[in-house]
């Protein structure tokens, strides 16, 4: 009897671990092995990992996160203010050169030229700063730009010369065309900021792998010199 019993207890303890070893698979019903369930769990963290970028640091933007984080990002980033206060400005210097002669008001028209036709230096502005969504940004300011280029444009026309339906399909064409080249732009440049920052971890990153490799042959070096002593 008393080998019976022990046997039987050896019996339930190879079991218990056998049971331990093999843990079922809640989500799909399946059997994993503890190799496998580590596996299944790397795989699961690696597809986690946002996707790598191609050659040139492109990837396709998520459009839906984009949009939800654009009203928080023109709140709290002060820097998105200056490339619309230099698009809506330039409106203003418009207006103010129409008061004075052609000779004073050449800065001003340069200006409103500079700031609006095309519209480069604020929306290269904005998509550089902003901190994500930068075509959504871009595409922002070419639908100030548009807006500010058709009013202006239509409020110096006689009444007569065009007719309704054409200044209509010449405004939804720039429209749609300033929106188009905004959001191109906006991007464009968030790419380029992103791609020096990335540059820069690089270099800083080589520097550090060469320091380490200096200290290391420097120590190196050194125990010869401490052994023979």
């Amino acid at each position: 009897m008393p080998r019976s019993k022990s046997t039987a207890r050896a019996e339930a303890r190879r079991h218990h671990r056998a049971a331990q070893s093999i843990q079922p698979n809640v989500l799909s019903g399946d059997v994993v092995t503890p190799t496998a369930s580590s596996s299944a769990a790397m795989s699961a963290a690696a597809s986690a990992e946002p996707a790598r970028r191609g050659i040139l640091g492109f990837r396709m933007p998520d459009v839906r996160a984009d949009l939800r984080a654009l009203p928080a990002e023109l709140r709290a980033n002060r820097w998105l203010w200056l490339a619309f206060a230099l698009m809506l400005s330039a409106p203003l210097a418009y207006a103010v050169a129409t008061y004075m002669s052609a000779d004073a008001a050449g800065a001003l028209r340069f200006y409103y030229g500079l700031m609006v036709t095309p519209p480069a230096i604020p929306v290269l502005v904005g998509g550089f700063v902003a901190h994500r969504g930068t075509y959504l940004v871009g595409l922002l300011l070419g639908v100030v730009n548009a807006a500010i280029v058709v009013s202006i444009g239509t409020s110096s026309l006689q009444p007569g010369t065009v007719e309704t339906g054409d200044l209509l399909s010449v405004s939804v064409t720039y429209f749609v065309y300033a929106s188009a080249m905004g959001a191109l732009f906006g991007g464009l440049a968030g790419w380029y900021r992103k791609f020096l920052g990335e540059n820069s971890r690089r270099q800083r990153a080589a520097r550090d792998a060469r320091a380490q490799e200096q200290r290391r042959k420097a120590k190196q070096e050194a125990r010869p010199g401490r052994t023979g002593r």
